[in-house]
């Protein structure tokens, strides 16, 4: 019987969790010929899809998609083992392995869209008791799953996210004409970026911008970014870049600063520092638990800690480059293979054995 890998992920943009759900279904594809991936029909990266070699089904889109069309599918086909990686699934399917990323919309629904967090707050107690395994990518998320959904230590495993292959490289990059401190991640609240770049106008170098990567998505609560409109050409904001044009960024940046507020693991901060980026990042959550002593830290509610840790990169020059190598070490650490291998065993000695089928 064959293992299906739900694709939802490739019917929008890349995201963190789109980047982990590709990364390790490219993997898991490598070493299993019985692994199958089922997606909607209207697919955004069709290369991956290609790729992948995608099965598209249904008139669905979204979240009935995968409530509906897909379940029904599993079930035309004997209900084989379902795979989810993006922190959603079917309700109604038993026979699958979630992931949930993290919690922080039962933790913080104001910072989800009113929509999002009413389904978040149904699903996740669902989907985290119907299923063989709940993996995550934390421990700091482990413990949040174990104290608030009450899943029992022995039904989770931990799953670290890794470093693409595009960012690890030494050629050099297109030259980007301008100073500037970078940032990455989705537009929502979360993210913490008004405080950023409030310390960002604080910082006594006007001559640097602040250069902001990524996208709004409707799952999340609305910003009102507070710029000055003499300030208003310092502060760009990009939208989404390909991973080529994301690579060109981070090896031109002075700095990277990821002030978030609470991640369940935050992978830019590691691309950053295998592009040899020196990276400045919130001291809550999961972050220190995976910079360890690649990262300078600060309070991310304190807008002068991140002005000051901002500046300590910009001024000191051996700050900066012991920086950027424990950055460079740290990174190597996180492997997409090394994860992928760790699911690909549960899967074969956990999880298909207690079914008497292996594959």
């Amino acid at each position: 019987m064959y293992i299906y890998i739900n694709a939802k992920f490739l019917a929008e943009n890349l995201t963190g969790i789109g980047r982990l759900s590709i990364e390790i279904s490219r993997l898991l594809k490598k070493k299993n010929p019985n692994i199958r991936f089922v997606a909607p029909t209207k697919i955004v990266l069709k290369d991956i899809a290609k790729e992948l070699e995608v099965i598209s089904i249904g008139f669905l889109n979204g979240a009935l998609w995968e409530q509906i069309e897909l379940p029904l599918y599993l079930k035309s086909k004997g209900n084989p083992l379902l795979i989810n990686f993006t922190s959603t699934a079917p309700i109604f399917y038993s026979n699958q392995i979630n992931t949930i990323c993290d919690i922080t919309s039962l933790k913080h629904p104001e910072w989800y869209s009113k929509k999002a967090a009413f389904y978040y707050r149904i699903l996740f107690p669902l989907i985290s008791k119907r299923c063989k395994k709940v993996l995550t990518i934390s421990e700091f998320v482990k413990q949040d799953l174990m104290n608030f959904l009450k899943v029992k230590e022995e039904n989770i495993t931990v799953i670290y996210c890794g470093v693409s292959e595009v960012f690890n490289t030494n050629e050099t990059t297109e030259k980007i004409d301008y100073d500037f401190i970078l940032a990455v991640g989705s537009l929502d609240p979360r993210k913490n970026l008004n405080n950023l770049i409030q310390a960002y106008l604080k910082l006594d170098n006007k001559n640097i911008k602040l250069v902001l990567i990524g996208q709004k998505h409707t799952s999340f609560a609305k910003i009102d970014f507070k710029i000055p409109n003499e300030r208003a050409n310092d502060i760009i904001f990009t939208g989404y870049v390909s991973d080529n044009e994301l690579l060109r960024y981070y090896k031109n940046a002075k700095l990277f600063v990821f002030p978030s507020l609470e991640e369940g693991f935050g992978i830019p901060p590691l691309e950053a520092m295998q592009c040899g980026c020196p990276v400045a990042v919130s001291n809550t959550s999961c972050m220190p638990e995976i910079c360890g002593d690649g990262a300078l830290y600060f309070d991310p509610k304190s807008i002068n800690e991140i002005k000051n840790q901002i500046s300590n990169l910009l001024t000191d020059y051996s700050l900066k480059e012991n920086l950027i190598e424990k950055g460079k070490l740290r990174a190597k650490k996180f492997s997409w293979s090394n994860s992928s291998n760790l699911l690909n065993e549960l899967i074969k000695n956990d999880i298909l054995k207690k079914n008497n089928k292996f594959v």
